[in-house]
């Protein structure tokens, strides 16, 4: 049987051992010499860490994710009375960067802590749909650990809190969409499909109330995703037949490179599974070109590579052999 590969390194690492290190805070190491960040400054460097994240280049995300969470924390420590508020809200959204990257590149324990470290800021910002887009990185925690019943009482609990604020604008809206979908995955691993269809219908009247694809909050939320996660759902609940049917009603270069891919990801899945082997191959070498570090870190890509190999009839060819290597699968027999 193929086997997956070991843990993170780099920067990802170094991420993870931010997280898991109490000795002393970004904030309160001594010897930096540095003036403190200004708010602004921040707010670009976080922008640039989660256009890394969008684009599934997640180790650039992970590298600038580690220094924006110590300029966050600083930024906080340094902030008047005020501007705390502000600066909490920022460093909310640092930790949700972070928990974003670890949670695709398979540290969902990880991920978990940084969520929740990054809601306890979002309580201190009282910021409603910064807290609203931290329970949804919560969520996804959760889910990844395999806490799909958990995960749907925070969605419920989070979409609850934001709904009063949707009438603020595209962010309060693409923030309870957004809370939807993660709702509609964590529905549909739990193989519940009547919760699941539920949640999809709530984000689809999110989307059509936004009337376009957006990146609020770098939620990436709108009718687009609202169809991936259709997508995504149908193959979770092994409904291989919607997935290869699906076509999305709008380009997918309306959203980030990270969307896309995860859509191709659920297709090569149901071409593999339906006999379509060779499609599946050349799905999965496509959506690679567009972001080799996100298919070669995903489970879902690593999953499909391992039914080919199973599939193919004496050696694989060298295609798929060499894809194989490049997910990291050994031990293939």
């Amino acid at each position: 049987m193929p086997r997956l590969a070991g843990r993170s390194s780099g920067s990802v690492a170094e991420l993870c051992e931010a997280l898991t290190s109490y000795a002393t805070s970004p904030a309160q190491r001594q010897g930096d010499d540095r003036d403190p960040p200004t708010l602004g400054a921040v707010k670009h460097d976080l922008k640039a860490a989660f256009d890394a994240y969008q684009q599934s280049r997640f180790t650039v995300a992970a590298g600038r994710a580690l220094v924006v969470l110590g300029d966050a924390q600083r930024a906080v420590h340094e902030a008047s009375i005020s501007g705390r508020s502000a600066a909490q809200g920022v460093l909310a959204l640092s930790y949700q960067v972070a928990a974003s990257v670890l949670t695709k590149t398979q540290d969902p324990d990880l991920a978990w802590i940084a969520a929740e470290r990054g809601l306890n800021a979002a309580e201190q910002a009282d910021d409603p749909v910064i807290r609203g887009s931290l329970m949804r990185s919560v969520a996804f925690a959760m889910l990844s650990n395999g806490r799909f019943e958990a995960a749907m009482r925070v969605i419920e609990s989070g979409a609850r809190g934001v709904e009063g604020e949707l009438a603020r604008g595209s962010a309060a809206v693409s923030v309870y969409g957004m809370l939807f979908l993660a709702g509609s995955m964590a529905a549909a691993r739990f193989g519940d499909g009547v919760r699941t269809t539920g949640y999809l219908d709530e984000a689809a009247q999110a989307a059509r109330r936004l009337g376009r694809d957006g990146n609020d909050l770098w939620t990436a939320f709108g009718p687009t995703n609202v169809a991936i996660h259709r997508v995504n759902t149908a193959a979770e609940l092994g409904d291989l037949q919607t997935v290869l049917s699906t076509r999305l009603p709008i380009d997918t270069a309306n959203v980030p490179v990270e969307r896309r891919v995860r859509y191709l990801l659920d297709f090569a899945r149901a071409q593999s599974l339906t006999g379509r082997g060779d499609d599946a191959l050349g799905t999965l070498l496509g959506a690679e070109r567009m972001a080799p570090e996100h298919v070669r870190k995903h489970h879902v890509a690593r999953r499909v590579v391992m039914t080919l190999v199973q599939n193919s009839p004496g050696k694989p060819g060298v295609q798929l052999d060499k894809l194989a290597q490049r997910v990291d699968i050994t031990g293939m027999a």
